[in-house]
């Protein structure tokens, strides 16, 4: 495998090989900007499909009352409530990691607490320690981590607002397809899903060991913070020229 690798990279400075993020197209963005020795191309592999109706519930509860903590999963969540930015930050607000936290920040929060883990478990850590009789909130996507969802509905009037699903990108797959070689990064469970339609063979990087254990065959799991993700794998990438 690491062979193939070396196939397709003969610049010794990496401007052979296309690097293809397949997240949505924010994230894209963002990594995209941080290459320096690779061309870089945005190819979503995935769609957010908001949720309508719990978009609306949140609005509707948060109108009734602040809650104690409002806890939010991803900057696609913050993203969709805009709108009710000036209900949101009236709360205590914890983000799942400084990418979500920015976003919130944006959108007026002064204070945002993040846990040491950026993960759903770094949460569950810090909710686990929590009295029960607090009013903690959830907001996330129609794939929130189910133990996670299980200790937010042991507090007082806890819920989880599920507002949006993750799809496969059909447009994405084709157009990936139909690339040459290069190295397909995969940022999320379901743009790896749906990589798996694909069955071509790529240098294939997953951002985490969740997004690797999806899938087959990976060349490189990155296990480390995401503000460290692209030095590590142009680090990765570049180690195998000439191999």
């Amino acid at each position: 495998m690491l062979g193939r690798c070396a196939i397709f990279m003969r610049s010794s400075d990496g401007s052979d090989l296309t690097v293809v993020f397949t997240g949505t197209e924010e994230t894209n963005r963002k990594f995209l900007k941080m290459l320096k020795h690779f061309k870089g191309l945005s190819i979503p592999l995935i769609r957010i499909v908001p949720v309508c109706s719990e978009i609306k519930g949140l609005e509707q509860c948060l109108r009734i009352r602040r809650t104690d903590l409002l806890v939010f999963t991803s900057k696609t969540a913050v993203n969709l409530i805009r709108e009710l930015a000036d209900l949101v930050t009236e709360n205590v607000l914890m983000a799942i990691g400084p990418g979500t936290a920015d976003s919130l920040r944006r959108i007026g929060a002064k204070s945002v607490l993040i846990p040491m883990e950026h993960t759903s478990t770094g949460i569950l850590r810090i909710l686990s320690g929590l009295d029960r009789d607090l009013c903690v909130q959830l907001v996330s996507s129609t794939r929130i981590d189910k133990g996670l969802a299980k200790v937010v509905k042991e507090f007082k009037g806890g819920r989880c607002f599920r507002l949006y699903d993750i799809e496969p990108d059909e447009g994405g797959i084709r157009r990936l397809r139909e690339l040459g070689m290069c190295a397909v990064v995969l940022t999320c469970r379901t743009a790896a899903e749906a990589f798996r339609k694909i069955r071509k063979k790529y240098i294939t990087i997953a951002m985490s060991p969740r997004i690797a254990d999806a899938l087959e065959d990976v060349d490189f799991t990155y296990r480390g913070k995401v503000s460290e993700f692209v030095r590590s794998l142009e680090r990765f990438l570049l180690s195998r020229i000439g191999d």
